[in-house]
């Protein structure tokens, strides 16, 4: 894989990760509050996914730009193994019961969840793909005839 495509590819991974991030801060979850007996109001628990999966992408898009620097195969396929770890962390932060978003799908934090999803998996892509070519000097090694 030449240098150039590699470049594309990380920073795909890269914009990917910030976008989940960004869609996670700014769409956000649900502006309603939960009342406690006591009369608090409480954030409901699509705010505290969101803001976990910022975290999360904040983090991903950080290692990932390790990819740039590094040209050694293992820190390549660790660090996109990494990627490829947060974005299954993202994913799995929206769409279970433990932290998950709203039950009902008519509240705002669903279409964030789905924008939030399509740049995971788009990460998720192009984590596996720098994975899969992590070799650099893969390109100049003979090929093997059958």
């Amino acid at each position: 894989m030449s240098k150039r495509t590699w470049t594309v590819l990380v920073a795909v991974g890269i914009s990917a990760a910030v976008a989940v991030a960004v869609a996670a801060q700014v769409m956000g979850g649900c502006e309603e509050c939960l009342h406690t007996d006591t009369g608090m109001c409480v954030p409901m628990k699509c705010h505290w996914t969101f803001r976990a999966v910022t975290l999360l992408e904040v983090v991903a898009a950080y290692s990932y730009a390790g990819l740039l620097t590094t040209g050694a195969k293992v820190a390549r396929r660790w660090t996109s193994a990494s990627m490829i770890v947060a974005q299954a962390a993202t994913l799995y932060a929206i769409h279970t019961p433990y932290m998950g978003i709203c039950a009902n799908p008519d509240m705002h934090c669903h279409l964030t969840a789905r924008v939030c999803t399509v740049f995971a998996l788009v990460a998720v892509v192009a984590a596996a793909v720098t994975y899969a070519k992590a070799d650099p000097d893969a390109a100049s090694l003979p090929k093997r005839g059958l």
